[in-house]
C-alpha cells in the first residue's frame, strides 16, 4: 500500500508540473515544444574511463529546478513574458590536474569561467565547481559523469536571488563541427513583436469585419535558400520580409556555434539538434560566400517590410 501511495504522489507532482508548463505556454501564446529541446547529436559513442576523456564540450538542457509552488507564482507574475523553464547550456571541461578542474560555461550568450574540484571512484567522476562571482548570474555547479553512460547529470545554484536561481543539468558529450549543410526547417515567430490588425471581407453582399493579432514571422522564402551555401541575389533579397532576412543572416552565425543573447533567436535555433552554442565571436570563421550574403542581406534588412501575418493572409 505504501508503494502505491508513493507512486501516486510522484505522478501527481509531475502531472502538476505539466499543467503549469501548459499554462505558461498558453500565456506566452507559444507551443509547449519551445521548452523541450532535442537532445544534441553525439558525434561518438564515448565511454568515460579516464580524466582525459572528460575534457571538451558537453551540451544539453539547463532546466528550472524550482518547486511547483515557485513555478506557479513566477508564471502568475507581471513579468511572465521573461519566464523560461528551459535553456540550453554548453559546459567545457578545459583542464584537469590531479583533483583540480578548470572550465567554462556558455549560456544565453555569456561565457563564464569556473574552477573547482574533482572526485573519482569506481562508478564515475564527481565535480564541484564555482563561477567567479563577479556577475549576478554566476553560481555553483555540482555534477557527475558515470563511467557507463557518459552523461552529465547535476545541479546549478545561483549566488544571488534570481527569478530562477536553481537549475538541473543533463548534458551530452559533443564535438563542435561547422557544417554549411545544416538546414532550416521551421518558421520563426518573435512573440514579442505583434500588432492588432483589422480585416474586412465581402461575401454575397454581406460584409464581415474582424480583428486579429499578427506577429513578426518568416515566410516560406526563408526555407528556399541556405545562406551558408547559396549565393543570395539582389532579386531574391529585395523580396524578402524583414524576418526572413533576420533569420537567414543569423542562421550563418548559428552554424558557426554562436551563442545568442537574443531570447527569441536562442529559442528558435536551440530547437535544431545541429545547433551547438559554444562561441560569442564567430566573425573570423565566416566563409567568402557567407560574408557576401551577410552584406547583401544587410542592404535590405532596414527597409524590408515587417511581415506580421503568420497565417499567410
Amino acid at each position: 500500500m505504501k508503494k502505491v501511495f508513493i507512486v501516486a504522489v510522484v505522478f501527481a507532482f509531475f502531472g502538476c508540473k505539466e499543467v503549469i508548463i501548459n499554462e505558461v505556454a498558453q500565456k506566452l501564446k507559444v507551443d509547449k515544444v519551445l521548452y523541450e529541446f532535442e537532445e544534441p547529436v553525439v558525434t561518438e559513442n564515448l565511454v568515460m574511463t579516464t580524466k582525459e576523456d572528460l575534457l571538451g564540450y558537453w551540451v544539453g538542457d539547463f532546466k528550472s529546478d524550482l518547486t511547483v509552488e515557485e513555478e506557479r507564482e513566477l508564471a502568475d507574475s507581471e513579468d511572465y513574458y521573461e519566464y523560461n523553464y528551459n535553456k540550453q547550456i554548453s559546459i567545457s571541461i578545459d583542464k584537469i590536474k590531479d583533483t583540480l578542474v578548470d572550465g567554462h560555461s556558455i549560456v544565453s550568450g555569456n561565457i563564464r569561467p569556473f574552477q573547482g574540484s574533482l572526485f573519482e571512484d569506481e562508478k564515475g567522476f564527481y565535480f564541484k565547481v564555482s563561477e567567479p562571482g563577479d556577475d549576478k548570474y554566476d553560481g555553483k555547479f555540482e555534477f557527475s559523469i558515470l563511467k557507463n553512460d557518459s552523461i552529465i547529470n547535476g545541479k546549478w545554484q545561483a549566488n544571488e536571488v534570481l527569478r530562477i536561481d536553481r537549475r538541473s543539468l543533463k548534458l551530452y558529450k559533443k564535438v563542435f563541427e561547422y557544417s554549411a549543410d545544416n538546414e532550416l526547417s521551421n518558421e520563426f515567430v518573435d512573440w514579442d513583436k505583434s500588432k492588432k490588425v483589422k480585416y474586412k471581407e465581402v461575401d454575397n453582399e454581406n460584409e464581415y469585419e474582424w480583428e486579429d493579432e499578427e506577429y513578426f514571422t518568416t515566410t516560406e522564402a526563408v526555407l528556399k535558400v541556405n545562406a551558408s551555401k547559396d549565393k543570395i541575389t539582389k532579386e531574391f533579397a529585395e523580396n524578402l520580409s524583414k524576418a526572413d532576412i533576420f533569420i537567414l543572416r543569423n542562421s550563418i552565425y548559428a552554424r558557426h556555434g554562436y551563442s545568442f543573447k537574443n531570447r527569441q533567436l536562442r529559442r528558435y535555433f536551440e530547437n535544431y539538434n545541429w545547433y551547438m552554442p559554444v562561441f560569442t565571436d564567430v566573425k573570423k570563421s565566416f566563409t567568402k560566400i557567407e560574408l557576401a550574403n551577410i552584406d547583401m542581406l544587410l542592404l535590405y534588412e532596414e527597409n524590408a517590410e515587417e511581415y506580421y501575418d503568420r497565417f499567410g493572409r
